[in-house]
């Protein structure tokens, strides 16, 4: 082999090297999304979790209080009673808002980095198909380059190429060229 024709061999090697590169990119980026998607479904869980969990012991609370109204020889429709449950149903809805935007909170925060991690793949492939060009250019300019015979003529401005008439021959001299 040439060396034109190893220089454009190793080129292409580069080139297969570098698209190995950009499909691992691609697998990583999926089971980065993957993990992404789980965790954000987890994050959804423990969001609703928490907020069944606080409704539970607001139901409690508010289980206890008629306990205690009814103890102490209040009525179930008193207004003291209904202050006290309407007081517990703002603390359940407040930290049940607290709650969800700490989830929504999280969940954006996941998805803020499916979005860097997408964008960084699209990049390092776009990147890798311009190496495999690059590579593969590069490698066919120097097979060509080392392919073609050099061009021994000189230049000499005469004729349509400028390769008309050679210079170093003497018409004149007939015991040169015979």
């Amino acid at each position: 082999m040439s060396g034109g024709e190893l220089m454009f061999a190793s080129a292409i090697f580069n080139a297969a090297a570098t698209y190995g590169d950009i499909q691992t990119a691609k697998a990583e980026q999926k089971a980065y999304e993957y993990q992404l998607s789980l965790d954000e479904k987890r994050t959804v869980l423990e969001g609703d979790i928490e907020k069944n969990l606080i409704t539970e012991a607001g139901q409690k609370q508010k289980d206890e209080n008629l306990v205690y109204a009814v103890s102490q020889g209040y009525l179930d429709t008193s207004r003291h009673f209904l202050a006290v449950n309407e007081d517990q149903d703002r603390i359940t809805a407040l930290d049940k808002r607290i709650v969800s935007l700490n989830t929504t909170y999280a969940v954006g925060v996941l998805q803020n980095k499916r979005y860097v991690s997408n964008l960084k793949t699209k990049n390092q492939v776009f990147g890798g198909w311009l190496s495999i060009a690059a590579n593969v250019t590069e490698g066919y300019g120097k097979y060509k380059h080392y392919k073609t015979p050099k061009d021994t003529r000189k230049y000499t401005g005469y004729g349509k190429s400028g390769y008309g008439r050679d210079t170093e021959y003497n018409y004149y001299d007939t015991n040169k060229y015979g």
